[in-house]
């Protein structure tokens, strides 16, 4: 770990660059009005035209009034009670004097980096879950130490990326891996802050090149209009804008509603015109399983 502090004897020059008043390591044998040398508290840092007093911890800039500044630091009334402070400071048996030179334990060091992503957990209401998914996220980001001190990204510019860029090329992808595929998919409705209703669509399909069954979400579709008829149409444009088509379809997942489920004109009912062989998987057990729980206890309320 580089020092905040050079090393007594050293050329400073190099460090103070084009300053009118350049550092002299003699001036640390002067002593001010209290009569101690300025050495005892004063340190030249690595910085140009800086240094500090290691009483105080505060950083005395030297470049425009030389070795007056240190006179001058050593007179002031807060120097003077530090020092007092620090005189009748007894220290504890077996403690060790900490200076800004002492090395950083790696215990240390990755306790504060932990410290600070439970701190952006907390600030962002983020769940804990997240927190190993960080860690790997910032260690992966800090490969390319260069890209990464020259990155910023405002509110607009993420969401624009990730509509017009990470979703369309995500959408692409998808569109194209499910093509010539049989798949199944989910649809619920949610309503969002701003009191819209969306109808949700998840696919869940092999996918040829991880050799695995997944399912990710495949569209969203705003339907403040929620009839049986709307969401048929909506979920067939979906479809058709991916190039896809009912017959792919294996089987269908949706709530008990009638809406969604009716025999007469339900969207299942209306999409089994479309693909007779569609499996019936029933509805969501989730909501079946609810409502049992709801019938068993209506005889003990109120």
């Amino acid at each position: 770990m580089e020092s905040l502090f050079a090393e007594e004897g050293t050329d400073t020059g190099q460090i103070d660059g084009k300053i009118k008043n350049k550092w002299r390591w003699a001036w640390l044998d002067e002593a001010g009005d209290d009569g101690k040398l300025f050495r005892t508290w004063c340190k030249k840092m690595t910085l140009s035209g800086v240094c500090m007093c290691v009483i105080c911890h505060k950083k005395i800039p030297y470049g425009g009034n030389g070795k007056k500044v240190l006179a001058r630091h050593s007179a002031d009334a807060k120097h003077k009670a530090a020092v007092r402070a620090l005189k009748h400071t007894s220290s504890l048996p077996g403690a060790v004097t900490v200076t800004a030179e002492a090395p950083i334990s790696m215990a240390d060091r990755v306790c504060n980096q932990k410290v600070r992503i439970c701190a952006f957990i907390a600030e962002h209401d983020l769940l804990f879950t997240l927190a190993q998914p960080l860690v790997k996220l910032v260690t992966a980001m800090a490969e390319d130490r260069s890209a990464l001190s020259r990155l910023s990204m405002s509110n607009t510019h993420a969401s624009y990326l990730s509509t017009h860029g990470i979703g369309a090329q995500f959408k692409s992808e998808l569109s194209s891996k499910l093509q010539g595929h049989m798949f199944s998919l989910t649809v619920d409705e949610s309503t969002t802050t701003n009191m819209d209703r969306v109808v949700n669509v998840l696919v869940r399909y092999f996918d040829d090149d991880r050799q695995k069954v997944l399912t990710q979400h495949f569209a969203s579709s705003k339907v403040n209009i929620a009839d049986a008829n709307t969401l048929t149409h909506t979920l067939t444009d979906i479809m058709q804008s991916n190039g896809l088509d009912w017959d792919q379809t294996v089987s269908l997942l949706m709530d008990n509603c009638n809406v969604m489920r009716g025999k007469k004109s339900g969207v299942e009912t209306q999409i089994r015109l479309q693909n007779p062989s569609l499996l019936d998987i029933s509805g969501a057990t989730v909501h079946m399983v609810s409502n049992v729980a709801k019938a068993l206890c209506s005889p003990f309320q109120g």
